[in-house]
């Protein structure tokens, strides 16, 4: 699914196409860089019940003038599925 980038962030920040697209998970953090902060997002299209990741750029200070896919023609999310996955964790003891 190839998405304009006036779509896609219309999707990130819930202006519009509500009735069409639906969040499924919170937004995460998945990476950093000097200038901005990479955040993810799963939402549900609605009309087939797919499940997509959307990653964007996000500036990291007030600075920085970065919208998510404001410089993107086009944005193509990742389809997805949910799975149950195992992690082991280091923690202190005694807690």
């Amino acid at each position: 699914m190839k998405l304009t980038g006036e779509e896609a962030r219309n999707v990130v920040y819930e202006e519009s196409l509500r009735s069409e697209w639906e969040a499924v998970s919170g937004e995460e953090i998945i990476d950093t860089s000097r200038w901005s902060i990479i955040r993810s997002r799963v939402f549900k299209h609605v009309p087939t019940g797919k499940t997509y990741m959307f990653s964007w750029s996000q500036g990291a200070t007030e600075c920085q003038d970065e919208a998510a896919y404001e410089y993107e023609d086009f944005y193509e999310p990742v389809e997805v599925k949910e799975e149950e996955v195992l992690i082991k964790k280091w923690v202190p003891k005694g807690v």
